[in-house]
């Protein structure tokens, strides 16, 4: 939901503050109420990574369909054991929140495991990869600026 007009406590579609308006948003997988997605992540359909070399399939959760100004938010999934996602780099940061299974964070010459509740960081051109070191599929959600 846009601002409106701060003195009249109208929103840019003439709705009083307070007035609520949902509306069902199928390709974002769950509803949306008053200018907030709400959805679960299994509503949205995974799709195959599109990197070379991926076995992992990723579900694009918020991002420019739904109206996110500036960040896209992600689930990325490999898994069976030994799934990865090869070294690559991006010119844009990444924000990772490991939620389930186990996994290894591949860089140039390294491996560093991570498990769920822990966060990551990626700076931009970081040459990164992902592999799963569990018995159990390895999900992470993954923020990055919305890529237009």
């Amino acid at each position: 939901m846009r601002a409106g007009d701060v003195n009249s406590g109208e929103d840019r579609a003439g709705r009083k503050a307070g007035e609520a308006q949902a509306r069902i948003c199928p390709e974002a997988g769950g509803v949306i109420e008053s200018g907030m997605l709400k959805g679960h992540f299994t509503d949205v359909e995974a799709e195959p990574a599109h990197l070379v070399g991926a076995q992992a399939t990723i579900r694009w959760l918020i991002g420019a369909k739904q109206g996110a100004p500036n960040f896209a938010m992600r689930v990325i999934e490999l898994a069976g054991k030994g799934d990865r996602i090869p070294l690559h780099r991006h010119p844009y940061e990444h924000e990772i929140f490991v939620f389930a299974g186990k996994g290894m964070v591949l860089k140039p010459g390294s491996e560093e495991p991570v498990g769920p509740g822990e966060f990551l960081y990626l700076a931009p051109d970081e040459e990164h990869g992902f592999l799963n070191s569990g018995d159990e599929p390895f999900r992470f959600i993954c923020v990055i600026p919305r890529p237009d």
